[in-house]
């Protein structure tokens, strides 16, 4: 994926003396209308979802 490392971890920036890090969240009706493959897991369909990725993000 675009901000994930290749085994999943998300992706630190360096921008000059700070690291960051990108959350991409795409708010659509119904997640189980999009393509299984691609960047479905960016997309969300309930806010509660969104709120436990972040909650349980791990830190860098």
């Amino acid at each position: 994926m675009i901000f994930e490392e290749s085994s999943g971890k998300k992706k630190v920036f360096d921008i000059g003396s700070l690291k960051g890090v990108v959350y991409v969240f795409l708010r659509t009706d119904d997640v189980n209308q999009l393509p299984q493959n691609g960047y479905r897991n960016y997309w969300f369909d309930n806010i509660d979802k969104v709120l436990t990725n972040i909650l349980e993000a791990q830190q860098f």
